[in-house]
Order: C-alpha cells, then structure tokens, then sequence
C-alpha cells in the first residue's frame, strides 16, 4: 500500500513541476490574459490531492479494498491514455464524440465494478462509495500527467488548435499559449469532476450491492419458510 501511495504522490508531483514548466515556458499561458489564473487553477487541485492521497488510507475500508481501488483506477487511466494518444498522435481520431464516449463509458465501468467488489466483500454501501470516488481520482492522476506531458512536448499541434471555434473567441493570439492554458483547464475540471463522478458511480454500485443482497436474504427466507 506504501509502495501506490508512493507512485500516485509522486504522479502529482510530476503534475505540479510540468504546471511549473509550462508557466514559465517559451509559450507560456502567464504571457497572455489571465494566463496566471490557469496555472494556479491547476496547482490548486494538485496541491489537494497530494493532501488527499496522503490521508487516503484512513478512508478506503481495508488494504485489499485500497489496493483494488488503485488498479482499477490506473487500469482506467491507461484506457484514458489511449483516448489522449488517439487525439494526439491518431489525426484527432479521438475527438470524435462517439469515441470519446466509448473510453469514457470503458473507465465508468472500471470504478463501478470496483465499487461492486468493495461492497460485497464490506457489506457496506460506504465502501462501494469509498472505493469508486478513490478509483476515480487514481484515474484522474494518471490522465492529468499524461495531459501535462503532452502539453510540455507540444500537443496539441497548434496549427490544429487555431481551427477550434474557441481560440478566436477567446481573445488570445498565440494559439500555442491558447492550448497550454486549455491543458491547465483541463487539469482543474478533470480533477474536480472526476471524484464528483466516482461518487455518483459509487451510489449506484452500492445500490447494486444491496439489491443483490436483499434478493439473496428473500430467497433464502423463502427456503427456510418451506
């Protein structure tokens, strides 16, 4: 448990120094309107998921349950890893809404059996909730620092960023700078949404569990009764 607790803080340390990087880069948002706010909006949820992973084993029910939590969750990171590399490196295949729903929908999964697992071997409903939110946020983890890598080594290109329908509304010039701010952005909503989302999976993996549970106990009365 040491050992993932040591690789997820060390992801958001990565995080924090590539946030540090890209500000102060050649291309850097801070040169543009409002680009200090994108890296600090960035650094903030960073800065709470070091305190949260830090903390995170007092939260998960059991050792068995945490180190479940974190495979499923860096499981559905690499399947966001995918997705990211096809909108990288894939002429944008990975843009397409169909696409993206398909990877979302794979890591939806991942953390909702993840919760199933927790429940049933807890008994609990509050460690289908515990377990997905923690999944989540491993996934999250690992898709921001893969964001942030690609960001540091140039995607995306920013020939394809000045056709996006918000760089021209956004006011900005530089459409490299425009795609570092965009990546800091991406680093807050994912960040913040991604255990929001968790949760939500986690209710639903909890209910599952105590409706399989009810019908086993019924059925079971039932034999008893006879």
């Amino acid at each position: 448990m040491r050992a993932i607790k040591l690789v997820f803080l060390g992801l958001l340390l990565a995080s924090l120094a590539l946030v540090a990087v890209l500000a102060a880069g050649s291309h850097a948002s801070g040169s543009a309107n409002r680009g200090p706010w994108h890296a600090a909006g960035a650094a903030g949820p960073l800065l709470l998921y070091l305190a949260a992973v830090a903390l995170s084993n007092r939260a998960i029910p059991s050792q068995p349950s945490y180190l479940a939590g974190a495979f499923a969750g860096g499981a559905a990171g690499c399947i966001q890893l995918v997705h990211m590399s096809l909108e990288a490196f894939g002429s944008h295949l990975g843009d397409r809404p169909p696409i993206t729903l398909a990877f979302m929908g794979a890591a939806f999964a991942v953390w909702l059996v993840a919760g199933i697992r927790a429940g049933l071997l807890h008994r609990q409903f509050r460690a289908s909730v515990v377990v997905s939110v923690w999944s989540a946020a491993c996934t999250m983890m690992v898709a921001v620092t893969y964001g942030l890598v690609l960001s540091a080594c140039g995607f995306p290109d920013p020939a394809y960023v000045a056709t996006w329908p918000e760089f021209p509304q956004s006011g900005w010039s530089d459409a490299a700078s425009f795609a570092v701010a965009n990546s800091f952005d991406a680093v807050f909503s994912n960040l913040l949404a991604g255990p929001l989302i968790g949760l939500l999976i986690g209710v639903v993996a909890g209910t599952i569990v105590a409706a399989c549970r009810a019908v086993t106990n019924r059925q079971q009365a039932h034999l008893h009764s006879r």
